[in-house]
């Protein structure tokens, strides 16, 4: 007895149809019937047929390259009726199968996957999947390599944007700064969902159905011009001691400098400290600070570490436009922070825990090594341009004579009394021929003045007097006036040890007007007196920063 297989037509049900893919709308195939996995052979008893049919350009083939789709019966004696499939014979495994033929397990040929079971392109070759498994198509999912047989109870995965990596369905692709590929997340923060399926990492935004990111940079240059060395004293409680920026209280010396961070990338966004990942609540200061911001390192000319220093950025904003072609406008404050494209952030030498500490560092000739985002916490596009080297000089002892007690004949602009030079801090450095014999004083006799240059305490002066220019005529006084911010006020307020709690760690004495919906806080220009008033206007505008930097005011209007 004996039976023709019925022949398969081209396009028969077997053949995978394309799909087209919407990223935004990403969804599992509906699920083939069986009667489209795979054409089922008519088996007899004893001995199969071989039928073929010719197909034409106008109706392709299942294969690519295939002349024609064959169903082949097998050879009665060993296996006839095999589960390939129509016509699974069993015979010397696949290297046996005919180029319009599917390997199936792996041992013998087949027309076309056995019934229930799914054909899939697995690594760019036609494969059969297991019992129980589907055919995840990468056209329709957005992951390389092909696709991919999964377990029926099972999602099946959804491309990552490395076009390589893929994540469940109902999981999240998120960038991991660290490695720079993609892992897959339960959930996603509020505010970081982009698209269906991707997360934004901490620092990036979606745009576009994208998450463009960062590349903070590092001004070497705005460094080596403003290193300066200082010794100050700082008591047991002092915050800087508990957020780890000095090593012990009393006198230390100090290795201040600017810290300019531009961004030569897309935005930078953190957005509410209150709410946003990185952020942790300093009960010292009072306010927020982002953790690993900036990592300070000396080194001597062997390359060995000598003193470090840390940077807890506590208010990451748009300070000064550095790219002609940004954005004309100021867009992150201290109430939503980051840093927008073409704009730097700006950490002055006169600010908190600014400095290595060298108290304990031998005077030479040292490297400095400056690294923004060392453990990778923010994603940024590029982290080549995140470490800057500038050659620093620890000085020696230059008041080898120790302090002179302060005498108002003799503290007056051009050293009436030939103190100059003598090896001896004689007037507090309140006086530039002073200053070379006080820059490094290392003397720790609670006599000498050199402990406070600001014997005159702190004062609240009038609107306007803080700006650059010293339009009051301030400097020199032996008062800290505005908290240090200008740099004429800095010599003042740079060792202030007076009494008076507000001196000089509170930047805007004169506490916060709460005026954040005032139409002065998106026009600066109409309320020019508000800049460098000592009141906190509008939370920590660009223009406003300096007087919120280290506002410790307790009045709960002040943002």
């Amino acid at each position: 007895m004996g039976g023709v297989a019925e022949a398969i037509p081209c396009g028969s049900g077997w053949r995978r149809e394309p799909h087209v893919y919407d990223s935004r709308v990403k969804h599992a195939p509906a699920r083939r019937s069986p009667a489209l996995r795979g054409a089922v052979g008519l088996f007899a008893f004893g001995l199969l047929a071989v039928a073929a049919a010719s197909c034409s350009e106008d109706d392709p083939l299942p294969f690519e390259g295939s002349g024609a789709t064959t169903a082949t019966a097998g050879g009665g004696g060993a296996g006839g009726s095999g589960v390939g499939g129509a016509g699974g014979g069993v015979g010397p495994g696949c290297d046996a199968c005919a180029p319009d033929e599917l390997c199936v397990d792996g041992d013998h040929c087949a027309a076309a996957c056995p019934e229930g079971r799914d054909l899939c392109q697995v690594g760019g070759e036609a494969a059969c999947c297991a019992g129980g498994e589907q055919c995840c198509e990468a056209a329709v999912f957005g992951y390389a390599g092909g696709d991919l047989c999964r377990p029926e109870g099972e999602a099946c995965p959804v491309g990552c944007p490395d076009g390589e990596s893929s994540c469940a369905l109902g999981a999240f692709c998120e960038m991991d700064p660290v490695s720079e590929g993609y892992v897959c997340k339960d959930s996603c923060a509020a505010g970081k969902l982009c698209d269906s399926n991707l997360c934004c990492p901490i620092g990036s935004a979606c745009v576009e159905s994208a998450c463009p990111l960062a590349d903070l940079s590092i001004d070497a240059q705005r460094i080596q011009d403003s290193v300066a060395v200082e010794v100050r004293y700082f008591d047991s409680d002092a915050c800087e001691i508990q957020e780890g920026c000095i090593d012990a209280p009393g006198y230390r010396t100090l290795l201040r400098f600017d810290l300019k961070t531009p961004n030569v990338g897309a935005d930078l966004e953190l957005g509410d400290p209150q709410a946003s990942p990185g952020f942790h609540f300093s009960d010292c200061h009072a306010h927020y600070h982002f953790d690993g911001y900036a990592d300070y390192r000396l080194h001597n000319a062997q390359g060995v570490e000598v003193g470090s220093g840390h940077k807890q950025a506590f208010c990451l904003l748009d300070l000064e436009r550095v790219d002609d072609n940004a954005a004309p406008d100021a867009r992150y404050d201290c109430g939503f922070q980051g840093i927008q494209a073409g704009w730097a952030d700006i950490y002055g030498a006169y600010l908190p825990c600014q400095w290595v500490d060298v108290t304990d560092v031998a005077p030479g000739d040292y490297t400095l090594q400056v690294t923004l985002n060392k453990d990778r916490v923010l994603a940024e596009a590029s982290y080549d341009n995140n470490v800057a080297s500038v050659s620093v000089t620890v000085p020696a002892n230059t008041c080898v004579n120790g302090c002179r007690v302060d005498d108002a004949a003799c503290c007056a602009p051009g050293d009436p009394c030939g103190w100059g030079a003598d090896g001896s801090c004689d007037c507090a450095n309140l006086f530039g021929w002073d200053g070379a014999d006080c820059s490094s004083c290392l003397n720790t006799d609670p006599a000498c003045d050199l402990t406070n240059t600001c014997p005159a305490g702190c004062a609240s002066p009038p609107a306007g007097c803080c700006g650059g220019a010293d339009s009051c005529g301030l400097a020199g006084n032996g008062s800290c006036d505005c908290g240090g911010l200008a740099p004429w006020d800095d010599v003042d307020c740079s060792h202030c040890t007076t009494p008076n709690p507000t001196c000089p760690v509170n930047s805007c004495p004169a506490g916060c007007t709460g005026a954040n919906v005032d139409p002065c806080c998106g026009d600066p220009q109409g309320c020019t007196t508000w800049i460098a008033d000592g009141w906190c206007d509008c939370g920590g505008a660009a223009w406003d920063a300096a007087d919120c930097a280290l506002c410790l005011t307790l009045d709960p209007a002040c943002p």
